[in-house]
């Protein structure tokens, strides 16, 4: 079989959105990703497809294009409902509209399903190529003043083994301008003890225990 008549067959196989979101997650899950990212991809797939219910969209490929996509961010933007249906919720709390980095979450989405799929030549256009997503607006962060800093750094007992513990996450989250939850998953072998020299194994033991 040539191989244009072969993609043609391949093509035809996977119309359904739900077919070529399964392939997809397997593509993603032989990539080693994690399974909280593998859930959000479930998810924000499954607001897309109620999208597509909702306004009698059919849901294989060949009717998904960028007009599509877009009309879905302003739904998500102008008519979503928070809440709806839930019967534990009053009337005040269902408010109409998404924040818009929950919009550029799930349109983040599709633009990595759609990727894909037309990298793996299952499609062949990618409707999300070319949709801009919702612009942010910037939110001021309050930051501790260097007077706070060193009152919180000198309130830890460094004679103390976890509070000397603190007060090197904390030195490493300043330096490091690092997110807790990357700073807290570091193993051993994401660090180069060599260069600290004749200290490097008291370093190693403290911080991580003897072995």
């Amino acid at each position: 079989m040539r191989k244009s008549i072969r993609k043609a067959v391949i093509r035809k196989s996977v119309e359904s959105l739900d077919d070529l979101f399964q392939t997809f997650l397997s593509i993603k899950r032989a990539e080693g990703r994690a399974e909280t990212t593998m859930q959000q991809y479930r998810d924000n797939f499954s607001f897309f497809m109620e999208f597509l219910e909702i306004h009698d969209i059919e849901p294989v490929i060949f009717e998904i294009n960028r007009t599509v996509i877009r009309e879905y961010v302003t739904y998500m933007r102008e008519d979503w409902v928070r809440f709806d249906g839930h019967r534990f919720k009053s009337e005040k709390e269902k408010t109409v509209g998404l924040k818009p980095s929950t919009i550029n979450t799930r349109l983040k989405t599709l633009r990595v399903l759609f990727k894909c799929l037309y990298e793996e030549e299952l499609i062949e256009t990618n409707p999300a190529q070319g949709v801009s997503g919702v612009r942010e607006p910037q939110e001021r962060i309050e930051i501790l003043t260097t007077d706070e800093l060193k009152r919180l750094l000198r309130v830890l007992d460094k004679r103390s083994y976890s509070e000397f513990r603190d007060y090197v996450l904390i030195n490493l989250l300043i330096d490091g301008m690092a997110r807790i939850s990357e700073t807290i998953n570091l193993k051993i072998e994401d660090f180069d003890f060599n260069g600290y020299g004749r200290h490097s194994q008291q370093i190693r033991a403290f911080t991580f225990g003897a072995n």
